[in-house]
């Protein structure tokens, strides 16, 4: 029995013990296993102006949908599914994207990364102690899609408060923070989030969410559309 035990610890992957709290406390697994999918529209506020954006989520295939509009007018899409992802331009073309596209694409899937942090997440490592605005939390390191690093940061009853990605570049550091957690078909989800990239912030209300797939999930730009046909990340 206790050999049992122990092998069983030892083949535990690094930082599942704080995954396993905040998968619970998200949901009960039956009603997290349920989601299949997701549409739900933000209404959002930058440095400069104020915003919409819709995300859009099939498991199943890992079909992915982020689209925003400033000023009443479509100002970005881009829809990725598999390792493959297009962005659309102002001139009604779709473009071929990499690893980076596919993470801004992904970047954006909130509800997501709470629901099934391991299908947006990989590499996770051994947890660490630390804080986050004076709430003691555990920062859970992985990497995102385009191997850029992670960190979660679960409180110790599992409540996911944030997630630190750090960019590089000229993006630098992005810190996410998620609140007013509401209950959605047996799931909590975080229906306020806050980006903060160096002094600038945008926020995100949500509407109410549609635990469903979207009427348009599966959907890729038409051959005619694309602008140099399409790429695979790797």
């Amino acid at each position: 029995m206790l050999a049992s035990l122990l092998l069983t610890l030892t083949m535990a992957a690094p930082g599942s013990t704080a995954l396993e709290r905040m998968r619970a406390w998200v949901g009960d697994a039956r009603a997290v296993a349920a989601v299949e999918g997701y549409d739900v529209t933000a209404d959002c506020s930058g440095p400069r102006r104020q915003y919409r954006t819709r995300i859009a989520v099939r498991r199943s295939d890992g079909w992915a949908r982020f689209t925003q509009w400033m000023d009443g007018a479509q100002s970005w899409d881009s829809v990725a599914v598999g390792r493959s992802v297009w962005e659309w331009d102002d001139d009604g073309r779709w473009n071929p994207g990499d690893d980076e596209a596919r993470s801004r694409d992904l970047g954006h899937q909130f509800l997501w990364m709470v629901l099934f942090p391991d299908e947006v997440f990989h590499g996770f490592g051994r947890p660490r102690s630390g804080t986050l605005d004076g709430t003691p939390v555990e920062w859970i390191p992985a990497l995102e899609t385009a191997g850029h690093p992670v960190e979660l940061a679960v409180e110790a009853g599992g409540r996911p408060v944030g997630l630190r990605v750090e960019k590089g570049g000229q993006t630098g550091t992005l810190l996410i923070r998620f609140s007013d957690w509401k209950r959605v078909k047996g799931v909590r989800l975080p229906l306020a989030v806050e980006i903060a990239q160096g002094s600038d912030l945008y926020r995100f209300r949500f509407r109410q969410p549609e635990l469903r797939p979207p009427a348009d999930a599966g959907w890729t730009p038409p051959p005619s559309s694309l602008d140099g046909g399409a790429r695979t990340s790797r």
